[in-house]
């Protein structure tokens, strides 16, 4: 990293640039701790699974050659949002972690004034933001640029599993009802893992059938099926399988940060009944091979502990969240903004969210 004294030559690198790829990783590769979010392999599986046409205009901030920031930006052309889907949010601008306090508001007003121009050009009405603790651990995790800016805070949970102890403080970090069910799965259950070395790509899509087996319809494209293989394939994820003797009956896809993982997506046969729950065991089996990996942080995912206008959960979605906060003890607030172009257009995601509200508790 340079001593900057000053950051006279500030430029937008832009994604359609020949060397965006290079030094978005570049970027990366001097970044602390990030989870798989900013990775770009990961962000263009977010962009395949969305039906919608997109465009991506993603940006870096380069001084001297030097990469300082990276900006993921997507736009859904059908609905005029920066979001990769609906409940999908754009990853927060990462910028680099050693620069002063007034390099960095340097750097945010860059990256805002971009953003901006953006919006205007293609009239965006909301920008979905995200920021992630384990992303912005050597931040002021509460004073980000989209606070800075007039961004509308619709933060949520998040538990977190610490993997940087021995085995028997991931067991502490375990819900003590679930830990008896657990111990009787690993008796019950096998577990196959599949990593760059030993996964075939899944030519016959077997993850994809069954996938589409469990959501009982088509949520996403055939291709973001084939991108989510190519991470592993890329050392960038891992497969398990869970088995009672040869039977498959369910499959998670762990996929990696810098250090970080967190379980990418699911699928178990609904036709094949247990006599035990699937999934407490499965997510100790992916916590003991991280930790073996060398991972410092599992991100659970959200852990909400009840709902309201800016995060609105059906009953399957709280019973999930539940079953999330009995992994983990590190509770932590997951950073989450709209920021709406106008005070109208705020008015009408509140009035969409109080209908969704009304008719999901039957109001």
């Amino acid at each position: 990293m340079k001593n900057f004294s000053d950051l006279n030559n500030l430029k937008i690198l832009k994604f359609d640039d020949k060397n965006f790829i290079f030094k978005w990783y570049e970027f990366l590769k001097s970044y602390s701790m990030y989870t798989m979010r900013y990775d770009l392999d990961y962000h263009n599986l977010e962009k395949s699974q969305n039906f919608n046409k997109h465009l991506d205009l993603s940006f870096i901030v380069i001084n001297d050659d030097e990469p300082l920031a990276i900006t993921p930006f997507v736009v859904d052309q059908n609905n005029l949002y920066a979001w990769y889907r609906e409940g999908h949010f754009m990853p927060a601008p990462l910028i680099n972690e050693n620069l002063s306090s007034k390099q960095i508001k340097i750097i945010e007003k860059l990256i805002f004034d971009e953003v901006h121009k953006i919006i205007s050009r293609f009239k965006i009405a909301r920008w979905y933001i995200n920021a992630d603790s384990l992303s912005f651990k050597n931040f002021d995790y509460f004073d980000l640029l989209p606070d800075k800016f007039g961004s509308t805070c619709v933060s949520c949970y998040n538990h977190i599993i610490d993997l940087s102890h021995d085995k028997a403080s991931i067991w502490k970090q375990i819900r003590k009802s679930y830990r008896n069910i657990i111990t009787q799965g690993l008796k019950y259950f096998s577990f196959e893992i599949y990593d760059h070395t030993n996964f075939d790509g899944d030519p016959k899509k077997t993850y994809m059938k069954l996938h589409r087996k469990t959501s009982k319809k088509i949520t996403r494209p055939d291709i973001s099926f084939d991108l989510m293989n190519e991470l592993i394939l890329k050392k960038k994820g891992l497969l398990f399988v869970q088995k009672i003797k040869d039977i498959i009956v369910q499959k998670e896809i762990v996929i990696f940060g810098k250090k970080t993982a967190i379980g990418g997506s699911m699928a178990d046969d609904p036709d094949c009944k247990t006599d035990l729950p699937l999934t407490h065991t499965l997510n100790y089996t992916i916590y003991n091979e991280l930790q073996k990996r060398k991972f410092k942080f599992f991100e659970v995912g959200y852990t909400d502990y009840s709902d309201g206008l800016t995060k609105i959960m059906s009953q399957k979605e709280k019973k999930i969240s539940f079953f999330k906060r009995g992994f983990g003890n590190k509770n932590k607030i997951f950073r989450r903004w709209i920021y709406f172009i106008s005070k109208n257009e705020e008015l009408k995601f509140y009035k969409e969210s109080l209908n969704q509200f009304s008719q999901n508790n039957n109001l």
